[in-house]
């Protein structure tokens, strides 16, 4: 996962315990055209079919590469970036497939004691009501914030830190609006909130400044 604008790291481990610089490695999307995203070989990167999108956007670990491990660093995310990314090891004859999920950040601020609302409009023109939806920080451990299915708002793996003061309004998931309240609000809850809307795939994230 990563927020428009963040750079992120691909990985894989090829469990090849010896420097592959030499070897060809290839990242590329099959819903792109060119599909390219970048090809490595012979310690050298060739930009000719690289899909024009991700020129200058990405490098190839030297340092991992030497331990067997292909790390590609997507640099200035962007909401086209999501999808899935292949990564073919021909020498092996392995691939590996890792799914980019990119959102969107947006600000809300709050005093501390206040009550304020994180809320998504997720398009989706019905009742959501039963559907799954995760608010998470990943900063936390556990990093659930709120957790709810089919009516119900599960508790066991939530943050103790946000125990009693988190509610999903059902009026609003009646209209496709995910909308969080948190009561209360301290100077430790600013960060980066994220909701997951896995029935489609989406996700959003928000900034609380307190």
């Amino acid at each position: 996962m990563a927020l428009v604008g963040d750079d992120v790291t691909l990985s894989y481990d090829t469990k090849q315990l010896t420097d592959i610089r030499k070897e060809t490695v290839e990242w590329f999307r099959m819903d792109l055209k060119p599909d390219l995203v970048h090809l490595h070989k012979d310690r050298r990167t060739f930009y000719k079919q690289q899909n024009p999108a991700y020129r200058g956007r990405t490098v190839l670990s030297e340092e991992d590469l030497e331990r067997g491990i292909i790390s590609l660093r997507l640099s200035r995310v962007r909401l086209a970036d999501e999808g899935n990314y292949i990564c073919l090891f021909s020498s092996v004859h392995n691939q590996y497939t890792v799914q980019l999920l990119v959102g969107e950040a947006h600000s809300v601020m709050a005093l501390v004691g206040d009550d304020v609302t994180l809320s998504y409009d997720t398009k989706q023109l019905k009742d959501i009501s039963e559907e799954t939806v995760e608010w998470s920080r990943t900063d936390l451990k556990p990093d659930l914030v709120h957790l709810h299915d089919d009516r119900q708002t599960f508790y066991k793996q939530q943050n103790p830190a946000y125990r009693g003061r988190t509610v999903l309004s059902e009026e609003d998931l009646e209209r496709g609006i995910i909308s969080l309240r948190l009561s209360r609000v301290r100077l430790a809850d600013e960060g980066n909130y994220t909701c997951l809307f896995p029935s489609v795939h989406n996700q959003y994230t928000v900034q609380l400044l307190v």
